[in-house]
């Protein structure tokens, strides 16, 4: 959630890798889960799409106060729905990825977005590397909105408000606390197993080149 690894992707793939499972950054993703055009398909119904977009964003009705800690603390999720569409998100990425074997240990926080039925969503996890015994804690956030009665997960192609919408509240003390805890958490798991640090710095060197 970047001796050499061998790993299906490309040094470019290695480093989205590492930040998601060695550096304990933010990372936003955003697009349909189960839900991909082609670039042909998406061409052809831009326009289509645009107005069915603006058309939606009318009938959107605003969170108050979503952007204020006071009003929209961290809270973890117990929506059943939530869960498997995050469930089905990680079993996805680990499909495509070539390199983890696996995402444990989920627990999802949320926080509100901007417009209701959408979340920003912080999820820790542990990923399990192959052949490492250590597995790597990490988070990575994400934005979640209902459509048609099923929670989506976006990502590819983040647009600058839902961006802005998870920097806002990424800000927040509760959100920082909680980053810094999976830091900790990662720090620890990388002093536990040398092995784990040796691979992790291999990654490193390769997505630089």
């Amino acid at each position: 959630m970047k001796g050499r690894l061998k790993s299906s992707g490309s040094t470019a793939k290695k480093g989205r890798l590492l930040k998601i499972a060695a550096g304990c950054l933010i990372l936003l993703v955003l697009a349909a889960a189960g839900f991909n055009l082609t670039k042909e398909k998406a061409k052809s119904q831009e326009t289509k799409d645009t107005v069915a977009e603006l058309q939606e964003d009318i009938q959107k009705k605003e969170n108050k106060g979503w952007e204020l800690i006071e009003e929209n603390p961290l809270k973890e999720n117990t929506d059943t729905a939530i869960e498997q569409a995050v469930h089905d998100y990680y079993e996805q990425k680990t499909s495509e990825n070539g390199f983890a074997e696996g995402y444990n240990n989920l627990t999802i926080y949320l926080k509100k977005a901007r417009y209701e039925d959408c979340y920003i969503a912080f999820v820790k996890y542990t990923m399990k590397i192959k052949d490492i015994y250590t597995e790597v804690p990490g988070m990575e956030t994400l934005y979640l909105r209902k459509e048609k009665g099923k929670w989506q997960i976006l990502s590819e192609g983040a647009e600058d408000e839902i961006l802005q919408e998870a920097e806002e509240v990424a800000s927040h003390d509760d959100v920082q606390q909680f980053m810094a805890g999976v830091q900790q958490d990662y720090a620890g798991a990388v002093a536990s197993d040398a092995m784990l640090a040796e691979v992790l710095t291999d990654l490193e060197q390769a997505s630089s080149r």
